[in-house]
This record gives C-alpha cells, sequence and structure tokens, in this order.
C-alpha cells in the first residue's frame, strides 16, 4: 500500500476536525513540502517516504500552529529524514526552517 499525499489523508494522519479548513490542511501541507524543498529534497509525487515525512512535518505544524515557535527549533527526526531522501551530493542547508 502506498501512502497518498493528499488533504483527506493528512486530515485523518493529524487527527484534525472532518470541519477543519481544507485550505489551512492545505497551507500546512505546502508548506512542510517547501521545508523540505529548500532543504535538497525534491517534491515527489510518488513514494511513501517521502509522504510520510511530509505529512509528519505537516502535522507537527499543524499541532504548533499559533504558538510562538520559530520555525528554527524543527525537530530533529525532520532534519535527520533530510538525509534519508536528499539525492546523494547534495549540501542544501535545514536551518532556513
Amino acid at each position: 500500500m502506498t501512502l497518498q499525499l493528499d488533504i483527506e489523508t493528512f486530515r485523518r494522519y493529524a487527527g484534525a476536525s472532518p470541519r477543519e479548513s481544507p485550505e489551512l490542511l492545505q497551507g500546512t501541507l505546502d508548506a512542510a513540502a517547501e521545508w523540505y524543498e529548500r532543504a535538497g529534497v525534491p517534491r515527489s509525487t510518488e513514494g511513501s517516504l517521502y509522504a510520510f515525512w511530509v505529512m509528519d512535518l505537516a502535522a507537527w505544524m499543524y499541532d504548533n500552529r499559533g504558538t510562538d515557535e520559530p520555525a528554527a527549533h524543527i525537530p530533529d527526526k525532520f532534519v535527520t529524514s533530510v538525509h534519508q531522501m536528499r539525492p546523494a551530493g547534495s549540501s542544501s542547508s535545514t536551518k532556513e526552517g
């Protein structure tokens, strides 16, 4: 089974209410994908590993929305995940949050 990177799957993964704004959920997914892209991980429409990590980061962002937590404090597990997915030879930084 391949993990799908879509709003309904993310809604269930993040434990979001069925009444939650689809725009908020999509924006959160997009922000997570953009963070990985800045870290040197190309966007992918296939592959459960990419979908899992984007949804996991998006869920963390969703859970922390409205807090004063700066993006620089993204948990280490996400920085580590970059090394699993970034193409060999890439040297982008994940410090840009």
